[in-house]
């Protein structure tokens, strides 16, 4: 792999945190959205299609949660480990 320089380093470090901060969102509003589905949930009539939302927004909770993993690969990659001074 090439080495990349410190200012690409900064702007794809930059890059995957702001990408990570997007699905910190999704992931939230997804989780949020699916607990109001299910409080709605009680209405009989309505039962089937909350369920298949409720699955949906499971959905895009694991999305998310697998996204940010990958982020954090990502920035794993970029940033080198600091590595000790020799003497």
């Amino acid at each position: 792999m090439n080495e990349i320089n410190e200012s690409e380093q900064a702007r794809l470090a930059g890059i995957a945190h702001d990408y990570n901060n997007l699905l910190g969102v999704v992931a939230a509003f997804s989780s949020f959205a699916k607990k109001k589905v299910e409080a709605a949930a009680a209405d009989p009539s309505k039962v089937d299609q909350l369920k298949l939302a409720i699955r949906d927004l499971e959905r895009v909770e694991h999305a998310a949660s697998e996204a940010v993993k990958l982020t954090k690969q990502l920035v794993a990659l970029i940033v080198p480990e600091p590595r000790p001074e020799q003497t």
